[in-house]
């Protein structure tokens, strides 16, 4: 669908992406925590409800160093009901820019009864140079953000933003349609000399829902962490969080950078389904489709451009979704672009998030298989969640059962599974997912023209 929420400059989840996570204590360390706390104005009102000031008071604790990254935790108190999260943040060295690379959402309390205030807390990481001195780092966050709930960014858009446009004398006009699992604003109107693009990132800036700081911490020093046990990856006695842990770093270490990574995912859906959903720009989705992806990764092994393509089975494009240049967006449908910074390829990490969750609380289990003559490891996770939705079944859902596959020479997913079972006892397969992952090759003249256009509309 196409929503703000759903985007962050900072690549970590909100509230409602990350209902499955455990809430996990945040690790005391000997380092003296850095708290700050700042006052300032909104640039517009995230909300209605949002108060006039909004007060947060940052805390940045717990600097270690995993590998080649920084890592950090990043508490603070949550003004109002809005969905909070970090904006823009990075960390300066030596007069250099480092941004983050990618963040995990560890804690969420929600403000309570009585004025009680919410409380939030966040990972951060950074890739790092060798040889990185702690006196010399300093951790900058700029801006808090809270983006309109799912409902509400129409009338937040036409009542807030378009009359801050109108005051500006921008000359844009915007339109906005909202229904059940989706939110599309367009741009209508432009002076004749601003491009479609110059329009959409003046129009959807992250302006109007942020806070501007900045809160700053020294890292004071740098200890070396690590975040889960190092297992081999043929330890049957292993967690089976530990050995998806150990499979990402295998995975990691095997894709070539720089250079591009191509990824094809299939899918395909029950056909009995109602509805297979939609993607972040509002296109539904087939019952059997297929999208290939293109990642150009840096010297660091981040991502500084993408292009995804999914078409349908009979051959038909159906969405082209771009990042680059710092943003991201959708020319096949129009939507409006989001704010995106580079970030580290973690294949995986999108398709199994609550698999992954359960796992790290000790759900779920993992079994060495044969998978298409080579050693593989398939997690399994089995829940009761008895549901009812029209849009799927007409008949309730009693349990699922989620499978993942992956490789263990490559470290890479190779395929997921989700098997229904209805309540007359018959098994579906609600959906099904085969991933093939290439390294080191180069994108077709397609994809390099979608990028050329992009930067020079």
């Amino acid at each position: 669908m196409v929503h703000p929420s759903k985007k962050s400059t900072s690549n970590i989840s909100s509230p409602d992406q990350a209902s499955a996570a455990v809430a996990l204590p945040i690790n005391q360390s000997d380092i003296t925590p850095s708290i700050q706390s700042l006052i300032q104005l909104p640039t517009q009102q995230p909300a209605a409800t949002s108060p006039a000031l909004a007060r947060f008071a940052v805390e940045a604790r717990n600097f270690r160093q995993v590998e080649d990254q920084l890592w950090v935790d990043v508490c603070y108190l949550l003004p109002d009901t809005q969905d909070w999260m970090i904006g823009e943040a990075f960390l300066q060295v030596a007069g250099e820019k480092m941004p983050i690379s990618g963040g995990s959402l560890n804690l969420y309390q929600p403000a309570g009864e009585n004025g009680a205030s919410g409380r939030r807390c966040d990972t951060l990481t950074f890739d790092i140079f060798s040889g990185l001195q702690a006196q010399d780092a300093l951790l900058m966050i700029n801006t808090m953000q809270a983006y309109p709930r799912e409902g509400q960014y129409c009338d937040y858009l036409m009542n807030i933003v378009q009359p801050t446009l109108q005051a500006r004398q921008t000359g844009i006009q915007l339109a906005c349609d909202e229904g059940p699992g989706y939110s599309n604003g367009k741009v209508i109107s432009k002076p004749a000399e601003m491009t479609q693009q110059q329009a959409e990132q003046i129009a959807f800036s992250s302006e109007y829902y942020s806070v501007s700081g900045p809160w700053s911490f020294p890292v004071r020093s740098l200890p070396t962490a690590t975040p889960y046990p190092t297992v081999a990856i043929d330890d049957l006695q292993a967690s089976p969080y530990n050995l998806l842990q150990t499979l990402y770093q295998i995975g990691s270490s095997k894709l070539d950078f720089p250079g591009w990574v191509y990824t094809q995912e299939n899918w395909q859906h029950d056909i009995d389904l109602g509805s297979y959903g939609t993607t972040d720009s509002g296109v539904s989705l087939p019952q059997v489709y297929q999208r290939q992806s293109w990642y150009n990764l840096d010297k660091s092994g981040r991502v500084i451009q993408s292009v995804e393509l999914l078409y349908d089975t009979d051959g038909l494009l159906k969405e082209t979704t771009i990042f680059t240049n710092g943003q991201y967006w959708s020319p096949t449908t129009g939507s409006q672009s989001y704010p995106q910074q580079p970030f580290h390829l973690q294949i995986a990490a999108r398709y199994i998030g609550s698999l992954e969750a359960n796992l790290k609380a000790g759900y779920g289990s993992a079994r060495h298989i044969e998978f298409e003559g080579h050693l593989a490891i398939q997690f399994s996770l089995d829940e009761s969640l008895p549901i009812s939705n029209p849009q799927w079944y007409n008949q309730s859902i009693q349990r699922d059962q989620v499978t993942a596959i992956f490789d263990t020479g490559s470290g890479q997913l190779q395929q997921i599974k989700t098997v229904v079972e209805l309540a007359d006892g018959s098994l579906r397969t609600l959906e099904f997912m085969k991933l093939d992952i290439l390294s080191g090759i180069e994108p077709p003249q397609e994809v390099i023209e979608i990028l050329a256009h992009a930067q020079n509309p």
